[in-house]
């Protein structure tokens, strides 16, 4: 699989390398969703650094789509790490350009700190792409 879920306490950190799909995600949502660990509303960091290909409009808009269809459960304290300036930065902007139209918003932070702060609510939304704030 394309993507690894760490609980940190009420976070799912969910960590994807260059095989990850939108099934992936659907498929390690699902998995934290019912894991033992999980807190509803679920809090996540979704860390893509790792990405180093391009994925399709098509599939972005499927977890968009899946994330609406579960947004009850989880926080809207979640956030997406990558580096600013790569594709996977355009990718996931895309992503959240979508999501905002479904209402949902995830910050993206350069950095996994940052963002791991911000999520578990210590610490305020700098470095992160106001953008999508």
């Amino acid at each position: 699989m394309g993507i690894e879920i760490l609980s940190e306490g009420p976070i799912s950190l969910l960590t994807v390398d260059d095989a990850f799909t939108s099934v992936d995600f659907i498929q390690a949502w699902n998995g934290a969703l019912q894991s033992s660990d999980f807190v509803c509303p679920m809090k996540v960091v979704f860390d893509i650094r790792g990405l180093a290909r391009s994925i399709p409009a098509e599939e972005i808009e499927a977890m968009v789509t899946y994330c609406e269809s579960v947004k009850h459960k989880f926080s809207r304290r979640c956030a997406i790490v990558c580096e600013p300036g790569t594709l996977v930065y355009g990718l996931a902007r895309m992503f959240c350009a979508i999501s905002e139209s479904q209402g949902l918003e995830f910050p993206i932070f350069p950095e996994l700190k940052p963002a791991m702060a911000w999520v578990a609510d210590h610490g305020p939304a700098a470095g992160a792409d106001m953008g999508s704030i």
